[in-house]
């Protein structure tokens, strides 16, 4: 099953719900789109406009549209200009089903995590976690599918044959009850 993607075409990451601490998915409240490229089909929803771009609210009954402070009017991942798009979001809860504004704090919100002899080793999602996995699995070292630079840094000790059956048992149980 192919991850989703949210409204700017990332994938989705998967978090544990703030309130349940079940598995839930991070997503932006808001969608971006370059005013010069808004179709007639965008121009008919309500937006924002903000530098260039026009915004939509995903989520306007938890999470209204505010500007950011600074001057920077562009779309920052992780940076301190701007408006920085993993920063703070909703999340979509599959077991409790709320819908709840929350800060994502990477990788410490992630749902597929796991502690190997004091390493953490971390995924985006369950096909991220299935893709390490599997090249885990692998005899052959070469990175494959949508996460194939993800998998190219992954670091040394999650690869090594000598941990790589305790590492694959612990991955395979996570995977299998969620």
């Amino acid at each position: 099953m192919a991850t989703q993607s949210d409204a700017m075409g990332y994938p989705l990451r998967d978090i544990r719900c703030p309130k349940c601490d079940g598995l839930a998915e991070f997503h932006s409240p808001f969608r971006f789109v370059p005013e010069q490229k808004a179709t007639r089909e965008d121009r008919s929803q309500p937006f924002h406009r903000w530098g260039g771009w026009l915004v939509f609210e995903l989520f306007p009954s938890i999470r209204n549209w505010t500007p950011p402070r600074s001057s920077s009017q562009h779309i920052s991942f992780g940076g301190n200009s701007g408006f920085d798009y993993w920063s703070r979001g909703i999340a979509k809860c599959f077991s409790c089903h709320a819908l709840t504004v929350t800060n994502l704090d990477w990788p410490a919100t992630a749902f597929w995590q796991w502690d190997v002899r004091g390493e953490l080793l971390w995924a985006l999602n369950r096909e991220h976690a299935n893709d390490i996995y599997e090249f885990i699995n692998s005899d052959s070292r070469k990175p494959f599918g949508r996460y194939a630079r993800n998998l190219s840094r992954l670091p040394k000790v999650f690869q090594d044959a000598k941990r790589r059956d305790s590492i694959l048992k612990t991955l395979a149980k996570s995977l299998a009850v969620n």
